[in-house]
């Protein structure tokens, strides 16, 4: 089972969204750590940076680095799809 870490800017984000959507986050999250290659989707971007992750959850989108070695997913960022892929180069 992989272990969750969340970024600042993550943490951040989770305290500014309605509660209840993010419990349904917290909730997801918890289930996708058991294998989350099932669960999520590469981001396509443009360069040779660090693949990051997609995973939806309603309208938001968690973004986030799998470190397969140490079992551990990093959650970047959250928010909802319309603004999110603005900021990491990602294509919905």
């Amino acid at each position: 089972m992989y272990t969750l870490k969340y970024s600042n800017h993550a943490k951040r984000a989770l305290k500014n969204i309605d509660p209840l959507v993010g419990i349904r986050i917290y909730r997801a999250l918890e289930i996708i750590r058991i294998d989350p290659q099932i669960h999520v989707t590469e981001m396509k971007r443009s360069g040779k940076e660090e693949p990051l992750f997609k995973f939806r959850v309603g309208h938001y989108r968690i973004i986030m680095s799998l470190f397969y070695d140490d079992l551990v997913i990093l959650v970047v960022d959250i928010g909802p799809r319309k603004t999110i892929y603005k900021k990491y180069g990602g294509k919905g």
